[in-house]
């Protein structure tokens, strides 16, 4: 077995989310989408989407409303891929209805890799609460008060 067969073994079982994306570029240099390239099991469990629908797809094409969501994630990720930059967050996903926590890094200039995993808040209430989370996700209204102790 070949260390990329190796490797990939290693990702495929992982428990986060892995995706691996290409970052595209208008003429004059600006980001303007990124395509996906590979994503693991884990990557489709966590956010619903299949391998066979995003591979080879570009992000506009495969998150209808990407460009709606306040925290403009295709800049982000361009800065990342471009500039090497390494970007760790704990955010709501518009594009997916989902909140992840993870981080973005770019292990060769234009591309950019994403681990992550469910939210880390949302991991805590769920653990803290016998209130089930599906309970809040199915209500249309809902208003409850989190107390905050030095374990977060």
């Amino acid at each position: 077995m070949n260390s990329s067969a190796v490797n990939w073994s290693i990702v495929e079982r992982m428990t986060e989310g892995y995706a691996y994306h290409r970052i595209i570029t208008g003429e004059d240099g600006n980001v303007i989408d990124y395509e996906f390239i590979d994503v693991n099991e884990a990557f489709e469990r966590l956010t619903g989407l299949k391998r066979a629908q995003v591979v080879g797809k570009r992000a506009r094409d495969v998150l209808k409303n990407i460009d709606s969501d306040p925290a403009d994630w295709i800049s982000k990720f361009g800065s990342v891929a471009l500039k090497g930059e390494t970007f760790e967050f704990d955010e709501y996903f518009q594009p997916l209805g989902r909140c992840f926590s993870g981080t973005a890094y770019s292990p060769e200039p234009n591309y950019f890799v994403l681990i992550f995993q469910e939210s880390a808040i949302i991991r805590k209430l769920k653990e803290r609460t016998q209130f089930p989370i599906s309970a809040i996700k199915k209500s249309p209204h809902v208003l409850f008060q989190v107390k905050a102790d030095e374990g977060w």
